[in-house]
């Protein structure tokens, strides 16, 4: 092999066959999008939208895509510039619930065509910062109410003004189940937990 691109490529492809042989598809990283392996029999998650063409390349190839960018759907990056511990919002942004609620596949600078295989969108939450069942659900919601409004509703029938007025009666269940959630109305009401 000629450079670490081949050795990656190598790896991809022997990974896919051993799935292949027990009749699973293989689901990667849009890393993949530059392999040979099977549009059919792959889906690939794009999280990184500062690299578009990786996500053109799948469009063009014809594989499968779940649209996860990290700006806004990696949910382990800050909501606010309130939150101090985590990943850096001033080097990385803030993903705020609205910008989980707003997030469109148009937001990617790219060339959809007609029937494209966008699966739909999903948010990740990488834990290796969170330590406590408190940090998980501080981080998890509401973003992730946001991204369940935004994945199921046509694009005609968002409207923040309404969401917000729904999430605000969720915190009484919030409450009521003991789940530690980020308030963005109020943001000192709940405050940061550390870990």
């Amino acid at each position: 092999m000629k450079n670490l691109k081949d050795v990656e490529n190598y790896f991809f492809q022997r990974m896919a066959d051993s799935l292949l042989l027990i009749h699973n598809k293989v689901a990667a990283w849009d890393e993949v999008a530059d392999s040979k392996l099977s549009p059919e029999q792959t889906i690939v998650f794009f999280w990184r939208q500062n690299r578009p063409e990786q996500l053109q390349k799948s469009l063009d190839r014809k594989f499968n895509i779940v649209l996860c960018p990290r700006l806004p759907m990696y949910l382990d990056y800050a909501q606010d510039t309130l939150q101090v511990h985590g990943v850096d919002w001033r080097k990385f942004s803030c993903n705020s619930y609205q910008k989980v609620y707003s997030f469109s596949p148009q937001d990617i600078p790219v060339k959809y065509p007609p029937n494209c295989n966008i699966l739909g969108i999903q948010a990740n939450l990488w834990t290796e910062r969170i330590e406590t069942e408190d940090r998980l659900d501080y981080m998890l919601f509401p973003r992730i109410v946001a991204l369940a409004e935004n994945a199921w509703t046509k694009e005609m029938n968002k409207n923040i003004d309404s969401f917000n007025v729904r999430l605000k009666k969720q915190f009484d269940l919030y409450k009521k189940d003991h789940i530690y959630y980020s308030d963005p109305f109020s943001p000192k009401e709940t405050g940061e937990p550390v870990r």
